[in-house]
């Protein structure tokens, strides 16, 4: 397996792990329920065009630069994301934690990449195929400040 490979692997892991985690939270506040789960499902979307991107990349079709080059900083936001996990295992937390974990999140290098840097120029159609999945959904970052706004949070 390659470094590009190992690269979307990674950021497959963060997104399969943020969606379990939101999960998490939609189950612990059944009034944040929907909310949750829309976020989950779209954090499995995001691994799902990941492993899209994979499989072009199997097949040489991926150019280098669609992927964030440095591991570390993807193995950074992969350990901080098991941090979150491994947090909120077994414990009380309350909806303002439970949101701010999220943004937190959000904000990792991975979720910057998957929210930002595919919206980039490009001249590549795969990257310009993996772009328009992403259009429709809306930043997780604002719609969770929304949602904390909304409740006073």
């Amino acid at each position: 397996m390659g470094e590009l490979s190992e690269r979307l692997d990674a950021c497959i892991a963060v997104e399969n792990m943020i969606a379990e985690i939101y999960l998490d939270f939609g189950n612990r506040f059944p009034g944040a329920m929907s909310f949750f789960r829309e976020l989950s499902k779209e954090e499995e979307n995001h691994a799902a065009i990941l492993a899209i991107g994979k499989e072009f990349d199997r097949r040489g079709k991926l150019p280098e630069d669609a992927v964030p080059e440095s591991m570390p900083h993807i193995s950074g936001s992969l350990n901080f994301i098991k941090g979150v996990k491994e947090r909120i295992k077994g414990r009380e937390i309350t909806l303002k934690d439970a949101l701010e974990m999220s943004l937190s999140m959000e904000e990792t290098t991975v979720e910057s990449y998957v929210q930002e840097i595919l919206m980039k120029e490009t001249d590549s159609r795969v990257i310009k195929s993996l772009q328009r999945l992403l259009l429709e959904e809306r930043s997780h970052i604002d719609r969770l400040k929304e949602f904390m706004k909304e409740r006073g949070l």
